[in-house]
This record gives C-alpha cells, sequence and structure tokens, in this order.
C-alpha cells in the first residue's frame, strides 16, 4: 500500500464511490462518500433511490440517519461497526507491523490469477481477517473474515481488491467486489480518493450534538 512509513503517516482518508448493490430485488445503483480517521473513526453517506443514508463510529459510539431520523446504533450494529473499523487496512496493516496483533503465515495461493501468501491477522478481540498479498507486486489482493449479512446473519465475507493507484503516496484500490458466501452483493468504483485533507471530527458527532 505504499509502504510502511507511507501507512504510519496517515491520518485521514476520503473516498467517493460508486456503487452497485445486489439485492433481491435486483441491483440498486448508489453513491457512497466515506470519511476514515485513523484509527478508528468513519462515517458512509450513501445516497439511495430511497433518500440518503449515513452511518457513522467515533471510536466509541455510533449512530445511523435514515429518511426517518437519528438514532443510536444498536448493539449488534455497534459491535459491526467497531469490527468494520479495525478491519481498515491502513490500520490493520500498521497495527500488525506494530506487533499490536497476531500475524500467521498460512499458505500460498491464487487470488484472480495471482499467486499470493495468505496471512492472518488476528487482533486483541480475536476478530480474525484473512489477508492474500501479491506475491510479485505486494498488492492487498483479497480481505476474508466473519462477517454479517442483513436479514441472513453470519456469513464468509471476501473483499477483492483491484485497479491499484497511488494516491498521496498510499496505494489504494479502484475496484472492489464484496462477495457473502461466494456470491456477489456488491461491486466499487471508485472516482476519487484524497488523503490527510483534515477532516472535521464534527463529521462523527450525531447530528443534534453538533456543536
Amino acid at each position: 500500500m505504499g509502504g510502511l512509513e507511507v501507512l504510519k503517516g496517515v491520518r485521514d482518508l476520503t473516498v467517493l464511490s460508486r456503487l452497485t448493490q445486489v439485492t433481491p430485488g435486483g441491483e440498486l445503483q448508489l453513491t457512497s462518500k466515506l470519511f476514515v480517521v485513523l484509527p478508528d473513526k468513519f462515517r458512509q453517506d450513501v445516497i439511495t433511490p430511497f433518500g440518503e443514508l449515513s452511518l457513522a463510529y467515533d471510536g466509541e459510539q455510533g449512530w445511523q440517519k435514515t429518511p426517518q431520523g437519528t438514532r443510536a446504533a444498536p448493539p449488534p450494529v455497534l459491535d459491526l461497526l467497531r469490527k468494520n473499523a479495525a478491519r481498515t487496512p491502513v490500520r490493520l496493516l500498521r497495527e500488525a507491523a506494530e506487533g499490536k496483533r497476531t500475524v500467521q503465515f498460512l499458505e500460498t495461493a491464487e487470488v484472480d490469477g495471482h499467486p499470493a501468501e495468505v496471512i492472518l491477522v488476528t487482533d486483541a478481540t480475536g476478530d480474525a481477517v484473512k489477508l492474500s498479498v501479491d506475491l510479485a507486486t505486494g498488492n492487498l489482493l483479497k480481505l476474508a473474515f466473519q462477517g454479517m449479512a442483513p436479514g441472513q446473519g453470519p456469513v464468509t465475507e471476501e473483499q477483492l481488491f483491484s485497479d491499484f493507484r497511488p494516491v498521496g503516496g498510499l496505494v489504494i484500490p479502484f475496484k472492489i467486489v464484496v462477495l457473502q458466501d461466494g456470491k456477489k452483493s456488491q461491486e466499487r468504483s471508485v472516482d476519487s480518493a484524497e488523503v490527510n485533507i483534515g477532516v472535521d471530527a464534527k463529521l462523527f458527532a450525531r447530528e443534534e450534538e453538533k456543536k
């Protein structure tokens, strides 16, 4: 992703994407803006045919906003937000390098025709993520972990990365395909990304709590 020194220097990341979400009723075309402040704050605003949705986590509490109003994230959603924050690749790799997570080599395997090393990274809570790293380029080709699907429950989630481009020294994928139990659930195409632009901390506070 650009090297350890680059990863250590990332303070925030802003990504604008187009999403294709697979649903039982067909595919939905969405627009997403993601704000990440390291180590553990993030917010995602999604424009849907039914209105704008927001989901945010400030490192301790989470909230969600729909056209019906804003409310605190219920415990299962809050747990998911914590895990999502911990699985952010920049944070995951930094903490692995700092010895804050357990790292174990598993095997060499192919990802989309690319030979890759599969590495298991486990945090202090026991949440484990498999990383597949391209042997030739060092690019992070895939993340795999135990995820949750709305209305389904636990699923094996895989995030496949491609179209790598440098942004402020950081190398990030501009295409992400998400599989749940082997079936495509989402595809993301990044339109723009910015690093260290100084994301406002107020973005992560609930609307009625902003000063």
